[in-house]
């Protein structure tokens, strides 16, 4: 597939590699040249951040101003608050220090930001965010490896086990509603009334969670060929996209689950890369959007699950190759103008359009 050339914001990433992962075990090939001439990713602007290590990124849009907002976890480097409503331009216009928080995950509900980071005596932080050139922490949970907040205003935390905090009440205050340590835990994803743990050494455990003080288990994908990572469901809920962030040139990156029969799920499909780890994946319509470490950020076609196909792909760090932690570690693709944020661990911020929406 040509590649459209872009220039980007800093000279050591104009190189955008195009070698793309296939189904097979074996190294990835080309994107398919016969694949609909749309399905492109473009980039549409970038922030060189170098010297920190940058984790996953998340949006913030200012209910005042309606500007959007990038909001980089950098470990313990703290956090950075990225103005992106001028999409070609981003510019970082608040920061909080190793010293305020150590953040390696970010979400968000209404002006304030949740954070977690690891580390011996560290706390999942709350930030506000009411004047983003200046956030401040204004209360601390318990921390956690991942988190997830959903529309309804409740804050899920996995590892160790799972938690669920009410946040309506007094949103610098969780309270706890719900606890187990039934897992070990380690992503959680939430959409719509369904919670999708992704539990390590129990495998991936289905919630109803219409009742958040009560979640009700609906079903359990059982592999123990993969690590249960994190994942995504189809649009229509249909089927679940595992990542197994630690797989061997041998094993499945991202394993295909029917679970239209939650009872009873199928394992019907799979993606293979010997040469790279995987690590998120979101799906918005008839694409995932992942991010792939040193392969950088790449978009599947969903449409047929069990069929996923490479449309395209962009390196955002061409000095790396292999499997192995670094490149595109974080994605986040449901901006209200389809622009696609990407964090990489060594140069920050990308800006992505992708004309196959």
């Amino acid at each position: 597939m040509t590649r459209l050339s872009v220039s980007i914001v800093f000279a050591a990433l104009l190189a955008n590699c195009s070698s793309n992962p296939a189904t097979s075990l074996d190294a990835a090939p080309e994107p398919n040249p016969d694949a609909a001439a749309t399905e492109t990713i473009s980039l549409v602007g970038a922030l060189e951040i170098t010297g920190l290590p940058v984790h996953d990124v998340w949006s913030y849009t200012d209910d005042a101003t309606s500007k959007q907002y990038a909001l980089l976890s950098a470990a313990n480097a703290g956090l950075r608050v990225i103005d992106i409503s001028v999409r070609s331009a981003p510019v970082e216009v608040g920061s909080l220090s190793g010293a305020e928080l150590v953040a390696t995950d970010v979400k968000t509900w209404r002006n304030y930001a949740y954070t977690i980071g690891e580390g011996q005596g560290v706390m999942g932080a709350i930030v506000d965010l009411a004047n983003p050139a200046a956030p401040v922490v204004v209360g601390n949970f318990a921390n956690a490896h991942n988190l997830f907040v959903s529309d309804g205003g409740y804050l899920f935390a996995s590892a160790p086990g799972l938690r669920i905090y009410d946040l309506n009440g007094d949103p610098t205050q969780p309270s706890e509603v719900y606890s187990d340590s039934d897992c070990q835990g380690h992503d959680v994803s939430i959409v719509g009334q369904r919670l999708y743990d992704f539990a390590g050494d129990c495998g991936t455990r289905i919630f109803d969670i219409a009742n958040p003080a009560s979640p009700q288990l609906l079903g359990t994908i059982v592999d123990e060929s993969l690590l249960h990572h994190s994942g995504w469901p189809s649009e229509d809920g249909k089927h679940l996209f595992l990542c197994d962030e630690l797989a061997s040139p041998t094993q499945d990156d991202i394993a295909v689950w029917d679970i239209a029969d939650l009872a009873s799920p199928q394992r019907v499909g799979s993606y293979s890369d010997a040469n790279a780890f995987v690590h998120n994946l979101y799906v918005v319509g008839n694409y995932a959007y992942v991010s792939y470490y040193r392969a950088g950020f790449r978009v599947f076609d969903v449409s047929d699950p069990a069929q996923i196909r490479l449309v395209d792909e962009y390196d955002t760090d061409p000095t790396m190759s292999g499997p192995g932690f670094g490149g595109n570690f974080g994605v986040y693709p449901f901006s209200e103008d389809g622009v696609i944020l990407a964090s990489d661990e060594g140069n920050g911020l990308f800006l992505f359009a992708f004309d196959g929406q």
